[in-house]
């Protein structure tokens, strides 16, 4: 399977972590357990032969970006652009790893470069 094409499967299965998100609701959540869930749906994702209606895949910033977003608008109770400990639903170790410049704030440049090191890393696995 070529690259692009591996992207393609990835994307898809990574929709679905909006699903995980949803269903954590908000519970506190070890990064451990996240990271099984997503790396079960990525590996199904890599079997399958592609998405299917997909133009082209997303890249990996696009993806970061995406995902980003979806989960800012689920988890940002008071709508001003950053998550603190309790609205992320993170544990605190994995709330301090995301936690770039330690502000004790997740905002979305610090979740973007998180996610698209996830990724990056889950596809090179």
């Amino acid at each position: 399977m070529s690259f692009l094409g591996e992207l393609g499967s990835i994307n898809a299965v990574l929709k679905s972590a909006t699903g995980l998100v949803r269903e954590f609701k908000r519970p506190r959540v070890k990064s451990e357990d996240f990271a099984r869930l997503l790396e079960a749906q990525v590996q199904q994702a890599a079997s399958a032969k592609g998405a299917p209606g997909a133009s082209r895949p997303e890249t990996v910033g696009e993806t970061a970006s995406r995902l980003t977003g979806q989960f800012m608008q689920l988890r940002d109770a008071d709508r001003n652009g950053t998550l603190d400990l309790a609205e992320s639903g993170l544990d605190a170790a994995a709330f301090a790893g995301v936690d770039l410049d330690g502000d004790g704030q997740l905002n979305r440049a610090e979740l973007e470069a998180v996610a698209a090191a996830r990724i990056v890393s889950r596809y090179q696995q």
